[in-house]
């Protein structure tokens, strides 16, 4: 028997439901992922990655080339190739939370089901996505869904290795040069093993920031097991925590419609952002003038990677202090992370702008000066990521003061502005 495995949500040969599933059954395996923009919004950061994983793949499994489908609408027609050149009985597909691949699942059923089985098997979650379709949540108490998450049994770990024989597509692909391969390749060991990702994640923990989360992303270790892993932990709190707040992410896109492009709280569908781009592009390129800001953008542009707190900063930034639309700032983390996942990207967007319908509100506002003195007070950070301040600002403690003196005028005046137009615009649509 021959089957399509999609391997989407699981770039991982052990302890992979679908590839045991194909093992134990002497199944061969011709395996595929689709970056098709229909079902899958990450960038160029993130794509990069993907593609490094596979080349790990493919040298394991012994296949000249994993399929890579990008163009759009056409992986259906490729994929009815495939079933007919290479015989497949049956399609492997990963269970993704997610309405794009619930779509994905039924088209294929819809235009293959008479041909082929397709066999669906769980995803890179905590829960299974039965248990998301039918879960009550309240999405304005994530520590009442926490203390639930604490009390589920994740089962026993699998430490299954054994992989099936897999199916050479025969096929050259032109692969398109990422601009991104030249700087990541430095910073960026892609193929790990997961007993060093569960290190990274026990040993380090949050404190440390442990870079673990595009490991995550694109399933290179299962969720499942870093969060067994963790109990008894040092840092064990702490990481089921990051976790849990991925599931909730995962079950808020999961439930409520179009939260990459539409505000899910709808008193903020009329909002009057601004329409200075240049303010957008400012920020993008880290030229804002509030350093913390600034070396955070330059570090992502750098390393497609920053850490959550920072995230959280600049988020905030470009939102409230700069009043611009939540999803400019969205899509542009899609193109520019490595652990680029759209579940938890958009909804910790809409999360911290106070669109999402969650229980951060719109006037609380970071305080970048404040955040700055309390994560960098040295300027190390800083001092790397803007190296143009070594000679003059940084260089006396003076200047220090004066610059985040000026910033915190800046910001003041900033906080002012936003918190007025919210309060007209919830006063002239609300009547309150």
């Amino acid at each position: 028997m021959n089957s399509l495995y999609i391997m989407n949500g699981n770039l991982r040969l052990d302890n992979n439901p679908a590839v045991e599933y194909a093992a134990s059954h002497g199944i061969k395996v011709l395996p595929v992922i689709i970056m098709d923009a229909r079902i899958d919004l990450s960038g160029g950061a993130s794509r990069w990655w993907t593609e490094e994983i596979l080349k790990s793949i493919s040298k394991r499994t012994g296949v000249s080339d994993i399929l890579f489908f990008m163009d759009l609408g056409e992986y259906m027609h490729r994929i009815n190739s495939m079933i007919r050149e290479k015989k497949i009985d049956e399609i492997l597909i990963h269970n993704i939370p997610r309405k794009r691949y619930t779509f994905l699942v039924n088209e294929m059923i819809e235009a293959f089901g008479s041909k082929v089985s397709v066999k669906k098997f769980d995803s890179n979650n905590l829960l299974k996505l039965e248990e998301m379709e039918n879960i009550n949540v309240n999405f304005n108490n994530f520590n009442s869904f926490f203390q639930k998450m604490k009390k589920r049994d994740m089962g026993k770990m699998n430490e299954s290795s054994d992989i099936p024989e897999f199916i050479d597509p025969e096929i050259n692909q032109l692969r398109r040069n990422s601009p991104w391969k030249e700087k990541l390749k430095k910073i960026w060991n892609v193929s790990i093993s997961k007993d060093d990702i569960l290190n990274k994640s026990l040993k380090d923990g949050r404190k440390n920031n442990s870079r673990i989360s595009p490991f995550i992303s694109h399933g290179q270790i299962d969720v499942k097991d870093i969060w067994k892993e963790s109990q008894g932990n040092e840092f064990e709190d702490e990481i089921m925590r990051n976790l849990a707040w991925r599931e909730f992410f995962y079950l808020s896109y999961f439930k409520k419609e179009n939260m990459d492009r539409i505000e899910v709280n709808e008193k903020f569908r009329n909002f009057p952002w601004s329409t200075r781009s240049e303010d957008f592009l400012t920020w993008k390129a880290g030229n804002t003038g509030f350093p913390l800001i600034d070396g955070a953008m330059k570090q992502l542009w750098a390393e497609g990677w920053i850490n959550n707190r920072l995230r959280m900063l600049v988020s905030d930034f470009l939102v409230k202090c700069l009043l611009i639309r939540w999803d400019f700032g969205a899509n542009w983390f899609m193109d520019t992370l490595v652990d680029a996942d759209e579940s938890v990207n958009f909804s910790s967007w809409q999360y911290i702008s106070g669109t999402g319908g969650f229980s951060w509100p719109f006037f609380r506002i970071f305080n970048p000066v404040k955040n700055e003195n309390d994560l960098d007070p040295e300027g190390n950070y800083i001092r790397k990521w803007i190296p143009e301040l070594n000679n003059d600002v940084w260089k006396e403690a003076e200047n220090i003061k004066n610059m985040r003196k000026n910033n915190l005028s800046k910001y003041s005046d900033m906080r002012k502005r936003a918190l007025k137009i919210y309060e007209d615009f919830i006063n002239n649509n609300l009547g309150a």
